[in-house]
């Protein structure tokens, strides 16, 4: 049976689906999906939303806890079934991490139709200007829905690995949410940052290549991992959808370069054996490279 046949066939009361989202007079804070996905695999990436909503309705898989696909070159459409027992008093916002994914597209189609009420558009591949909300996360505001029920369809694509962390949030969760999580990533930072400059200028002083080859590697990973946690979409806001996938590429391998290099110090290649450190060398050389890949799917086979 087709998705949306089956519901048309067999209209459910609102409020009725034990396994839907629930929108009632006053929704907590926070609607987690954790439980209530179910997922579809796309590994031709061609399926568009009204050829999903004709699909079997066993063709899409139930997910308990976050759904996680690892890295794929599959689109995978996520479904939640919504509920809205009561009008919305307050606006309501999706929000959806991890927010390095590259193309987010979201649709809310009524139960028993295949054309979509409202959409958008998201991912870190989305120029800034064209992201509803600057948050270290893939978020928008919701339209205000009617009395009834609804699907929320999720489709997402990246080079990146694939999970999908969503709920629905009030305005205050959403924000205080993001404030706090910008707040731990530039405190972290901060202090990440000062301990690798003091190793770089105490390597350098002391002309201990190793030492500073540390500080490189704290300075990089705390980069990178403030850039993993969407910190660059909030503060480069960039215009090229590339950008943020170069970044985390680039510093992903790059850290794994310097992280071979400090191993062939510790081991005291260049005196013991310069023929292995100089193989080394370019093995860390070439990872460095590989970075640049970040935009392609062929990362995916790097990763």
């Amino acid at each position: 049976t087709p998705l949306f046949a089956a519901h048309a066939a067999a209209p459910q009361k609102v409020g009725a689906d034990p396994n839907a989202i629930v929108i009632g007079a006053f929704p907590p804070d926070v609607l987690p999906f954790s439980g209530k996905v179910w997922r579809l695999n796309d590994p031709e990436t061609t399926l568009t939303l009204k050829q999903v909503l004709t699909r079997r309705v066993d063709d899409f898989k139930p997910i308990r806890g976050i759904p996680s696909s690892g890295y794929t070159r599959d689109a995978i459409w996520y479904r939640v079934d919504l509920d809205v027992t009561h009008a919305q008093r307050s606006p309501l916002f999706l929000n959806i991490e991890p927010a390095y994914l590259n193309f987010v597209d979201i649709y809310i189609v009524a139960k028993g139709n295949t054309h979509p009420i409202w959409q958008a558009h998201l991912g870190d591949n989305i120029p800034a200007s064209l992201r509803p909300l600057n948050l270290p996360s893939q978020a928008t505001p919701l339209p205000a829905l009617s009395r009834g029920t609804y699907n929320i369809l999720i489709r997402t694509q990246s080079n990146s690995t694939q999970f999908l962390k969503a709920s629905i949030k009030s305005e205050q969760a959403l924000l205080n949410g993001a404030a706090h999580k910008m707040a731990l990533l530039g405190l972290l930072l901060g202090v990440m940052t000062i301990l690798g400059l003091t190793y770089l200028l105490i390597g350098t002083n002391i002309r201990d290549a190793s030492v500073t080859s540390y500080g490189f590697f704290v300075l990089i990973f705390a980069f990178g991992f403030s850039n993993i946690q969407g910190a660059t979409l909030v503060w480069l806001r960039p215009e090229w959808s590339l950008t943020n996938d170069l970044l985390t590429g680039v510093g992903t391998f790059l850290n794994l370069g310097i992280v071979v290099y400090l191993w062939g110090l510790v081991l005291e290649l260049p005196r013991t054996n310069p023929r292995i450190w100089m193989g080394l060398k370019i093995i860390c050389a070439l990872t460095f490279l590989a970075g640049f890949s970040a935009p392609t799917l062929f990362y995916i086979e790097l990763c």
